[in-house]
């Protein structure tokens, strides 16, 4: 058996690897619907594991990352890979957020056998916004990515704004301060190539304070106390992308079916769908588009911060995160990723998007649109993992956000 040890310097990572949430990582999840959520993607090597010679050992040193790879008998590769880093993001809604992330990730295959890594991942974040964020969460992938399992614990305190449900609302924010206590837990099955069918199950508290006065204090919002939500879900994805945080080719479509109600615990009690489609097709070399399709619509009484929203870093960049809510929302959103001069690379996007009581009363003067440009830097070569720096418009906003992996 061979083993080959790599202590490697990457200060692109140290210096400012930002964290994002966690789509990129799942391909379907309970994410929550306000504040600040963030994750550290594991970084996979820039390459394949080299062919070493039968009892080769090789050492180097760096400050941020530690890697040990070793070749069984077989010919099968294991791989386990350690990455420690500063993190740092920006978006109009938080500031500047810093804070410290770390990695494990472990991958045991053949070279070009499409195994996905198995990580465990901690981070912590604070932001000029006085938001805390807590983070532990893993990734479990069997042996010829048959089974998947993800867990995630959360300890947030996320100040927010709430501009009031329905696209009419107030243009006054009212400042609530929410401290979250969240497990979220999810199985999938492969039941056909590329595709998986599972269950998720989600238990939060929400303690809340409200510093303003408005809908939240004077009125009857559900949520404006906080409370216990429980909620449970069937979910179906479908996805031939590649390559992993940066898609090149290939399709993604994921279907979440969830219910919250008093019988498993809940003080809410409704039912959610969301669908998520996208798609990227290489038009010639390194010139990429980009779309996606996104349905998100509410039956019954939900909280109102899980009310389905557009705007942000991912859902309609440039319009304030969070500053439409209603029973149902939907967006399409596209861009062109070009490259530009060796890891660097330039980014243009437009979007659309709207929200209303049901998706049948979203009128053509209700869209919302958007658009603008952005730069990318690519941290690793074989899987291109990117920084992310965006500049959005929209007809009443603008923002800037700084941050990792891309939007969609």
């Amino acid at each position: 058996m061979s083993v080959r040890i790599r202590l490697r310097a990457n200060w692109p990572v140290f210096a400012c690897l930002a964290v994002a949430r966690a789509a990129a990582q799942s391909p379907v999840s309970m994410a929550p619907a306000g504040g600040a959520r963030y994750v550290v993607p594991a970084a996979p090597p820039d390459s394949a594991p080299p062919a070493a010679a039968a009892d080769s050992v090789q050492h180097s040193r760096t400050l941020t990352r530690f890697v040990t790879i070793s070749r069984t008998p077989n010919g099968e590769w294991r791989e386990l890979d350690l990455v420690m880093a500063p993190t740092l993001t920006y978006s109009p809604e938080t500031g500047f957020g810093t804070g410290l992330g770390l990695v494990v990730s472990r991958l045991e295959g053949a070279p070009g056998s499409g195994q996905r890594p198995s990580t465990f991942q901690v981070s912590t974040q604070f932001t000029q916004e006085q938001q805390y964020t807590l983070t532990a969460q893993g990734d479990v992938w069997t042996r010829g990515n048959g089974y998947r399992f993800t867990y995630n614990a959360t300890w947030a305190r996320n100040p927010g704004k709430f501009y009031g449900i329905g696209d009419g609302n107030s243009a006054r924010a009212e400042k609530y301060s929410p401290t979250v206590e969240r497990l979220f837990a999810a199985a999938w099955k492969n039941v056909a190539p590329h595709f998986f069918v599972g269950t998720q199950a989600l238990i939060e508290h929400v303690s809340l304070v409200v510093n303003d006065t408005g809908p939240l204090t004077s009125g009857s919002v559900p949520g404006q106390n906080g409370g216990n939500l429980v909620q449970l879900g069937l979910v179906a994805s479908y996805d031939t992308r590649a390559p992993y945080y940066n898609p090149q080719h290939g399709l993604q479509a994921n279907l979440t079916l969830a219910r919250s109600a008093r019988a498993i615990g809940s003080e809410y009690s409704y039912a959610r769908a969301t669908l998520d489609l996208r798609g990227y097709h290489e038009v010639f070399a390194g010139f990429v588009t980009a779309g996606q399709l996104w349905a998100d619509a509410v039956r019954g009484a939900p909280p109102f911060d899980r009310v389905p929203k557009i705007g942000g870093s991912q859902l309609l960049r440039g319009v304030s995160d969070a500053r439409y809510r209603d029973q149902g929302a939907m967006i399409a959103q596209g861009e062109l990723r070009s490259p530009a001069w060796h890891r660097f690379g330039v980014v243009t996007f437009a979007g659309v998007g709207a929200t209303g009581a049901g998706f049948d009363a979203v009128a053509a003067d209700r869209f919302h649109f958007a658009g603008g440009f952005g730069l990318r830097y690519s941290l690793t070569e074989h899987d291109r993992l990117n920084i992310r720096i965006d500049r959005g418009w929209g007809r009443a906003s603008s923002g800037t956000y700084f941050t990792i992996n891309e939007a969609f």
